[in-house]
C-alpha cells in the first residue's frame, strides 16, 4: 500500500494577471513529487472534474470510489509527458484519465539559479458514485442542442464558422442572468469598491466553460464573484469545419453600486 503524505500547499500568485495556480507536493513510497502547476489553479481542476470528467459506466456503481495516481513529467516547455498509472486500471478509466489532462494549461516549474527545469509530478484523483452524482446533477440536460459531431483535437478556436452563444437566448439571455444571480459582495458595498472583472474562458464542445482565468481582478470579493457566475454557466458550443469546437471567449462583469439593483453587466464574445 503506497503512502501518501501531503508536506505543504503554496498559493503563488502568476505573473502579468490575477490569476493564481498552486503547488503542492506529495511524498509517495519515500519520494518526493510536485503536484503539477495549472493555469487558473485548484478551481480550474475541480471545474473540469465537475463537467467534463465521466467515471465509464463500466465500473460505475451505486459504492464505487476509486483513488488513482498518476505520475508524469511536466518539462520546461510546460508539456505533459511519461504518463503512467501507479497500478493497471480499467481501460476506459485511464483513457478518461488521460483525456481529462488534456483540458489544462500546464506551468512549467522553475528553479532558482535554473529557471524553468523540468519536473517529474504526480497527481492523485478522488473519484466516486457520490460526487458523480452531484455532477450528473449539476449538468443535468446538456446544453448542446446539434447533432454535429465534437471536435476530439483539443485544439481551442478564436474564430469559428459560428461561435458561441449563451444557451438561453444568447447575449441577452447572459445579461438577464447575471443580472438576477449577481450578488454584490458585502465586503464591496461596506468599502465602496467598484469595477469591472475581465475573465477569460473556454467554451468546451459539450457547452460548458472552463479554464476561467482571472485577466483583471477586483478586490472585496467582486473577482470571486464573477468566476462562480460564468463557472455555472451553459452555452451552445461554436462550431468549425461540421465539428463542435473548444473556442475561447473573454467577458467583462460590471460592478457598480450605482446599478446594484440594475443590469451592471456587458460582455464581449469575439468576433467570428
Amino acid at each position: 500500500m503506497k503512502s501518501i503524505v501531503c508536506l505543504y500547499l503554496v498559493l503563488m500568485s502568476a505573473f502579468a494577471t490575477a490569476q493564481v495556480t498552486y503547488e503542492e507536493y506529495e511524498v509517495i513510497e519515500e519520494k518526493q513529487y510536485a503536484i503539477p502547476r495549472v493555469a487558473g489553479g485548484k478551481p480550474v481542476v475541480d471545474q473540469v472534474l465537475k463537467t467534463q470528467f465521466e467515471i465509464p459506466k463500466s465500473v460505475l456503481s451505486s459504492d464505487y470510489k476509486q483513488e488513482l495516481i498518476t505520475y508524469f513529467t511536466i518539462t520546461k516547455e510546460g508539456k505533459l509527458t511519461n504518463l503512467t498509472f501507479d497500478k493497471k486500471y480499467n481501460n476506459f478509466l485511464e483513457n478518461e484519465v488521460k483525456r481529462f489532462f488534456k483540458f489544462f494549461t500546464f506551468l512549467p516549474h522553475e528553479e532558482k539559479g535554473k529557471g524553468f527545469v523540468d519536473m517529474e509530478c504526480a497527481f492523485r484523483l478522488k473519484l466516486s458514485a457520490e460526487s458523480n452524482k452531484k455532477f450528473q446533477k449539476f449538468k443535468g440536460k446538456t446544453p448542446v442542442k446539434s447533432s454535429l459531431p465534437k471536435d476530439t483535437s483539443f485544439v481551442v478556436y478564436e474564430r469559428a464558422d459560428v461561435s458561441p452563444e449563451y444557451y438561453k437566448n444568447g447575449e441577452e439571455g447572459l445579461k438577464a442572468y447575471i443580472l438576477s444571480e449577481i450578488l454584490y459582495p458585502s465586503v464591496a458595498e461596506r468599502n465602496n469598491i467598484e469595477g469591472t472583472v475581465v475573465l477569460e474562458f473556454i467554451v468546451e464542445a459539450n457547452g460548458y466553460p472552463t479554464n476561467i482565468i482571472v485577466k483583471k481582478g477586483v478586490n472585496g470579493g467582486c473577482t470571486e464573484e464573477a468566476v462562480r457566475l460564468i463557472s455555472e454557466t451553459k452555452w451552445q458550443p461554436a462550431q468549425k469545419d461540421g465539428k463542435l469546437v473548444r473556442y475561447k471567449l473573454t467577458y467583462p462583469i460590471g460592478f457598480s453600486l450605482q446599478n446594484v439593483n440594475r443590469d451592471n453587466s456587458s460582455g464581449n464574445q469575439g468576433q467570428q
